[in-house]
């Protein structure tokens, strides 16, 4: 037990030593330890060293609280034998393994190993960096089992970095909340019967990473390269996966590539991508808000349950039997459904470009149980050119939403004549043949209303292609929603004629963004919007939505509700800005009161108009309101109740909101008040800072979709955008520096600051932060937003700037 504490003064520490004192190695000193030293305790701030053939032990005289504090530098070639007490790699502290050991006193006894009687219990705590190769803890595999002794808890970051050696991570209980990882061309076994602790795992191309125990549902798994490999010394329960790199390996339980039994969960907001066709075998579950992405290949379970919220997307093959709560979608290619089994209440939905193909196995209440192809949204189409296919149409009960201009369904085994378009809405497909005139199938566009033709073609094998057409550019179509709530979309190049009818409706333009469309209000009231090439008569449609926001119409919307109390609080219309947080803010739950409060005690409300008694209060409301100033009877009547206990926020809203003032602002609401997209407009950040460039509208509404509906973060799609062709073309070869300068470049449009420069590098060089990380802090720093204020409309209101 240390009672005292002494600090060499030369560059050597020589045995033989026996002391109970603690051995201090100052900051910036440098210190080898030669043959065999035994000491009480060890501080070690600077750099220490302990060559092959030398044994430094600690603590052996007895329990010591914290046996080696290492906040500096240790390199171990022999032995450092920790006999008592906690070895702490602190947060700035850095253990270099060299082929040494570091760990407790054990001997070797042929089938197990032996612990001497003076350790008790020692332990390890890594909350900075160790690395290289060697031995940390106490373990050995034998034929019977393995022999483990002692804790390690990693918080930091334990990297095997010796390419052709291991570094082996050895303890009866082993947690890890930190980086566990494996390099290029290097080995790290972490030997443990009790692995616990949700943390990241990452095995570099051509590493290795055996991961004994099994590990937590949660874990966040790399495998950054096509040789990568992962497997267990025992069961491993699944986990959550995101493989990275430029080629990414294919995942087989089967064949021990990941583990020896087979993979069979993917966890709770868990992810599992499967790119490059190669094939994956026995996960039995997609947890809520987990997702798995299928790049090609076969994707085979014993029994597949996709949680509520959770995701199957990709293209390739799904087989086996397939409980679906959530959602499947094919993009990228064509996402083929063979199961033996396909059922649950969840949905299906196919993105622009893509085909989903049902194969004759699927059961009849795949969507829920609705009659022939009902009216719920069972299936979806997120975009033009997306194709369904069913190979036995007449044994699938299920809806399907967003059929337009560019969409087919191809009705694999059934032959038909001719379609029409019935006035409720829905298509009646009719058979050719020997079922020439009879009702094969009943398409349901929702709440579409349209003039255009159906078309009815040969697929090419025996099938029928059904589709939308607008048959002459010239003629004018007709789109109209029902009572309540519709949302309506708009395809093609003809003139259309839009009807919302009553309830709040939704123009839909898909892909279409605000900068280059026009509304200009008519004699008649109604609307003529010109967007995308198409161009539509609005008649009580209360808002359009285009990629990068919506342009609102309806006087009760919260967009009106804020636009009207900037005009009575302020005097002004408001900002961009402003509009988009008290909008989001009334969606959020606050109560426009509660904003009207803010105003109030706000700066310019105090600079406008000083400090304000209740007749100055009053007699402002009204000319801010209603243009005038106030009457006797009214001003009277006004603070009289501010007298009797009435806000002044209370009052400030009832003048907003009150009839005459509706009546007053309703032009401004007619000509459309712009709602950015906040998460639009993040997204069209993300591709200036990736790729430097303006991002195009698919591309954009397609990634800001996903976040929306809860599929990704931004941080997944930084994730996306980091594996994309796109960006290894422009930062393949970059080390850690020259990444962070090109971001400079294609972010800031300068060249880096040292300091920044070197901030940056070290972080993503500790492995502090992800490439993917430091690429979402430059897209939403400060200066780029400023920078790209213009890109985004943000100061403006005039949205994006589309490619």
């Amino acid at each position: 037990m240390a009672t005292s504490s002494f600090t060499p003064t030369g560059p050597t520490l020589a045995g033989p030593l026996t002391t109970d004192d603690r051995l201090v190695v100052e900051a910036g000193q440098a210190l080898d330890v030669t043959g065999l030293v035994l000491v009480g305790a060890v501080s070690d701030a600077g750099s220490l060293s302990v060559p092959a053939s030398s044994t430094l032990e600690v603590a052996r005289s007895g329990a010591t609280e914290q046996s080696i504090d290492l906040s500096g530098r240790m390199e171990v070639a022999g032995t450092v034998r920790v006999d008592n007490g906690q070895a702490l790699v602190a947060s700035q502290g850095e253990l270099v393994l060299a082929g040494g050991y570091f760990g407790p006193p054990v001997m070797d006894a042929g089938s197990t190993i032996m612990v001497p009687s003076y350790a008790q219990n020692p332990s390890i705590k890594v909350e900075g960096l160790v690395h290289g190769y060697g031995v940390m803890g106490a373990g050995r595999e034998f034929s019977r089992g393995p022999a483990l002794y002692g804790t390690i808890e990693n918080l930091g970051t334990i990297v095997a970095d010796a390419p052709g050696h291991q570094l082996s991570v050895a303890a009866r209980t082993f947690t890890n909340t930190g980086v566990l990882e494996a390099g290029s061309g290097s080995t790290l076994d972490v030997l443990t019967t009790s692995f616990m602790g949700a943390g990241t795992l990452i095995v570099r191309d051509h590493g290795q990473l055996l991961a004994g125990a099994g590990v937590n549902p949660d874990s966040h798994i790399i495998l950054d390269g096509p040789d990568s490999q992962m497997s267990g010394h025992v069961f491993f329960m699944g986990a959550r996966f995101t493989l990275e790199g430029h080629d990414q390996i294919g995942v087989n339980g089967y064949n021990g590539v990941i583990n020896r039994y087979g993979l069979t969960q993917v966890g709770t907001a868990g992810s599992l991508e499967l790119l490059n066709g190669r094939d994956f075998h026995s996960v039995n579950t997609i947890a809520d808000n987990g997702s798995i992405l299928l790049g090609g290949g076969d994707f085979d379970s014993a029994g597949l349950t996709v949680g509520a919220t959770g995701s199957f997307a990709g293209h390739g093959s799904l087989g086996g039997t397939v409980v679906n709560n959530g959602t499947i979608t094919a993009q990228g290619g064509t996402l083929v459904i063979d199961s033996a089994s396909l059922t649950g209440t969840g949905g299906f939905a196919i993105q622009a470009g893509a085909e989903l193909s049902l194969g004759d196995r699927v059961a009849d209440n795949a969507a829920a149980g609705i009659g022939t192809l009902g009216t719920d949204v069972g299936i979806r189409f997120l975009g033009a050119t997306g194709t369904l296919s069913i190979e036995e149409a007449g044994d699938f009960h299920a809806s399907v939403a967003g059929f337009g201009i560019g969409n087919r369904i191809d009705l694999m085994n059934e032959s038909i004549g001719f379609g029409m378009l019935n006035a409720d809405g829905t298509a009646s497909l009719y058979g050719s043949g020997a079922q020439a005139g009879e009702l094969v199938a009943v398409l349901s566009m929702k709440d579409l209303r349209s003039g255009h033709f159906v078309t009815v073609t040969g697929d090419g094998h025996g099938g029928t292609l059904v589709g939308l057409s607008d048959s002459d550019p010239g003629l004018v179509h007709m789109v109209q929603g029902g009572a309540g709530d519709d949302r309506l979309s708009l395809d093609g190049h003809a003139l259309n004629h839009v009807d919302g009818g009553g309830g709040h409706d939704r123009l839909v333009l898909g892909a279409v963004g605000l900068r280059g469309s026009e509304v200009a209000i008519q004699a008649d009231g109604t609307l003529l919007l010109q967007a995308g090439g198409a161009a539509a008569v609005l008649r009580d449609v209360e808002e359009v939505r285009f990629a990068d926001g919506r342009m609102v119409f309806d006087l009760h919307d919260p967009a009106a509700e804020v636009m009207r109390l900037y005009g009575a609080a302020l005097g002004r219309s408001p900002d961009p800005a402003g509009l988009n947080h008290f909008i989001d803010a009334l969606d959020g739950g606050q109560s426009l009161a509660g904003i009207a409060t803010g105003f109030l005690n706000s700066r310019e409300f105090a600079m406008r108009y000083g400090s304000l008694d209740d007749t100055g209060f009053v007699t402002r409301l009204y000319g801010n309101v209603l243009g005038r100033a106030p009457d006797a009877e009214g001003l009277s009547f006004h603070i009289t109740n501010l007298a009797h206990g009435m806000s002044r926020e209370e009052l400030l809203v009832s003048f907003s909101e009150s009839q005459e003032n509706i009546a007053r602002t309703a032009p401004v609401v007619q000509a459309g008040i712009w709602d950015a997209d906040e998460t639009a407009m993040r997204v069209a950040r993300l591709y200036d800072a990736t790729f430097g460039r303006h991002p195009d509208a698919g591309g954009l509404q397609f990634w800001a979709d996903r976040i929306e509906s809860g599929a990704l973060a931004l941080a997944g799609v930084a994730r996306g955008f980091e594996g994309s062709a796109e960006f290894q073309a422009s930062y393949a070869g970059l080390d850690n520096a020259g990444f962070v300068t090109r971001l400079y470049q294609n972010a800031l449009h300068r060249a880096p600051d040292a300091g920044g420069l070197a901030n940056w590098t070290a972080n993503l060089d500790a492995h502090v932060l992800s490439r993917a990380e430091v690429l979402l802090a430059f897209s939403e720093s400060a200066e780029h937003q400023m920078l790209t204020a213009d890109l985004t409309g943000s100061t403006s209101g005039h949205g994006i700037a589309f490619a």
